[in-house]
């Protein structure tokens, strides 16, 4: 299955850094599409090997695997014949021969290479996460998809803002607009604070509801709750406290520890309140059960 996988890694790598290329021209509108196509195509096509419609036999998750690389060539092709047959082509030399040999690239590699091991990083952290979460058991792994999904989910749009932001402050850049390059890079810094402060607080509020969207197991949903917790800790408090004693403070680097710190100590009073409370449910049960065997 993960050679299926590898397969479309080619043709995804070539769509994302063609809709890189369009939000760079302010045009993520065809990206958008382009997506939203892909995940009806995505449905059919699991519909059909997963399960074995329309004469094709049943794959179970290998059909899964050849679904994620045809969706992934078909954002590739899809979105490659949109740049090249744009009407604008020639402006911005989509069908000129490149010049300048491996020199000319050196600061897409410079830049590139950076956001690249950045983000491997990342996933790399996250993986690692996972894998601790399984070798922990069923319910801690059921617990850790969840609250990663939740999360995978707000942080679209935190990438959304970013993305918009870093157009932005690139284009103000280009042109040496660097009044406009801060105005840009503070608003969406704000924006992203704000939205994400908002989601926090959803979390917070609903986290056996959110859980219940995913499994109606009593058990997973009520390990689910801490995690939402911890969500609320460290985008609701951790990012705008980071922020302020960083920049509005002047802390620099150290306010930005002192936010992780703040949203800890948040995180465990959260938690132990938790189990304070739970614990004495448990107790209030005890008590009950106790009495009713006197009787």
């Amino acid at each position: 299955m993960a050679q299926v996988i590898g397969l479309g890694l080619a043709a995804q790598l070539v769509f994302v850094t063609t809709t890189f290329f369009l939000e760079g021209i302010k045009r993520p509108v065809p990206g958008m599409a382009m997506m939203i196509a892909a995940n009806v195509v995505n449905v059919f096509l699991n519909w059909v090997l997963i399960y074995g419609h329309l004469g094709f036999p049943a794959m179970g998750a290998l059909g899964s695997a050849w679904a994620t690389t045809g969706v992934r060539v078909f954002l590739a092709v899809g979105l490659v014949a949109y740049v090249w047959t744009m009407a604008d082509h020639a402006r911005f030399g989509i069908r000129t021969r490149p010049t300048g040999g491996w020199k000319a690239w050196a600061e897409q590699r410079r830049i590139g290479f950076a956001a690249g091991a950045s983000i491997g990083a990342e996933a790399l952290a996250f993986s690692t996460a996972a894998l601790f979460a399984g070798h922990l058991g069923v319910l801690p792994a059921g617990v850790f998809s969840i609250a990663l999904n939740l999360l995978s989910l707000v942080f679209m749009v935190a990438i959304g803002f970013g993305a918009a932001t870093s157009v932005s402050v690139g284009i103000a850049h280009g042109r040496g607009d660097y009044r406009d390059l801060a105005l840009a890079g503070w608003t969406g810094l704000g924006l992203n604070t704000a939205a994400m402060a908002a989601f926090a607080v959803v979390f917070a509020l609903a986290p056996e509801t959110l859980a219940g969207l995913y499994t109606t197991e009593a058990a997973l949903r009520a390990a689910s709750v801490p995690t939402g917790m911890q969500a609320f800790s460290y985008f609701g408090v951790m990012v705008p406290v980071c922020w302020v004693l960083a920049f509005p403070v002047g802390n620099g680097v150290y306010g930005i520890w002192q936010g992780v710190l703040v949203a800890s100590i948040v995180a465990m009073a959260l938690l132990v309140g938790r189990f304070y409370w739970l614990t004495r449910l448990d107790r209030a049960e005890v008590a009950l059960s106790g009495a009713a065997d006197q009787r």
